[in-house]
Order: structure tokens, then C-alpha cells, then sequence
């Protein structure tokens, strides 16, 4: 069916989709993963947060960069503890603006 919708040999498509076949994973993975998503979320999680914490790389970051962080952090934290996501982008805001003046005030 491929084949016919491109125009080309089965022999062709089977040989582009051989490759990538090796790359999806097994029903016995894919349970195992199922079982331990959260585990290996929040393993994901912590590490990501030990380069957010990362001093140098702070320096090194965009506000852009540190400002989506911050968002992203702030919005998993009020989920976390059952509150809403909506129209939280004032709040984020105004956090923000607070943590860099506070930042500014300790740099003096």
C-alpha cells in the first residue's frame, strides 16, 4: 500500500523502514517503561533541576531562558499542590519581577 501510494518497489519502503524498526521498542519494554514512567520522570525531573540550580549556567543563560524556566517551575509547582494553571502568567510575572529585584538588592 505504501509502495503503491509512492510509486516505488515494496522492496524500497521495506529497506527505509528496516532501519528505524530497530529503534521501537519491545511490549516487554514498553511495559517496563509503563511501570516505572514516574520513577524515571522524576529522575529526569531532578536532573534537570540540578542544571536549573547550576550557578555558572545561570550566568550564562538568557533572561529568556531563565524566565521560561522559572514559568515551567512555577507551573509543575501550583499543579503539584492542586492549584489551577489558569491566567497564571500574571503571576509568574510578578514572581519573577520580585526575584530579580530581591537578586538585585543582594548583588549591591
Amino acid at each position: 500500500m505504501i509502495a503503491d501510494h509512492f510509486q516505488v518497489k515494496k522492496q524500497t519502503i521495506h529497506n527505509l523502514l528496516y532501519k528505524y524498526s530497530k529503534m521501537l521498542a519491545t511490549p516487554a519494554e514498553l511495559e517496563g517503561y509503563d511501570n516505572s514512567r514516574a520513577d524515571i520522570l522524576n529522575g529526569v525531573e531532578w536532573k534537570l533541576i540540578e542544571k536549573l540550580l547550576d550557578t555558572d549556567k545561570l550566568k550564562k543563560a538568557s533572561l529568556n531562558n531563565v524566565a521560561y524556566a522559572f514559568q515551567a517551575i512555577t507551573t509543575a509547582r501550583r499543579l503539584e499542590s492542586g492549584k489551577s494553571t489558569a491566567n497564571v502568567a500574571v503571576n509568574v510575572e510578578q514572581a519573577l519581577a520580585d526575584a530579580l529585584r530581591k537578586s538585585s538588592e543582594t548583588d549591591e
